[in-house]
């Protein structure tokens, strides 16, 4: 993916993940990435899903490319990362909504080998309630709830 491509252009490799944060992205680096790998965009958009195997133009390739080309430049952020199958998910939410050291954060469940055995229902509850708790006003793009169970 990502890292094949950029050894193949510039012959190295990112020697770390990118985090899961906002990035500041550069229409022109992506119109130039998409143009020099057509048949990996459009392959992306034939996929209704992704793979391992995929590109993330917006996140690896362009940070990668960017980096290496000297279009972009690193930053920092204070952010948590939480893998939403811990088994003290509801105070590390605590956390996050009662500290100040993250100005962004990241609730992923990517870390879950087999999604069809875990239970979910006590993390979607921790995790609504959180999500109700930090953004108690809809948007006005948002959908109206369709119950009290929902965000």
């Amino acid at each position: 993916n990502a890292n094949k491509l950029l050894s193949e252009a510039h012959g190295t490799i990112m020697p770390y993940k990118t985090k899961h944060t906002p990035l500041a992205l550069r229409k022109s680096l992506l119109e130039s990435l998409e143009s020099r790998y057509s048949e990996h965009f459009e392959q992306l958009r034939r996929s209704p899903f992704r793979t391992k195997r995929d590109l993330a133009p917006t996140s690896s390739l362009h940070t990668c490319f960017g980096l290496a080309e000297g279009m972009v430049v690193r930053g920092s952020i204070a952010y948590r990362y939480l893998n939403l199958a811990r088994p003290d998910l509801e105070q590390l939410l605590d956390s996050i909504a009662f500290g100040r050291h993250a100005m962004v954060y990241c609730l992923n469940d990517t870390e879950i080998d087999d999604h069809a055995d875990f239970d979910w229902s006590h993390q979607e509850q921790a995790v609504i309630s959180f999500l109700k708790m930090m953004y108690p006003y809809q948007a006005p793009w948002e959908k109206a709830e369709s119950n009290g169970d929902e965000p």
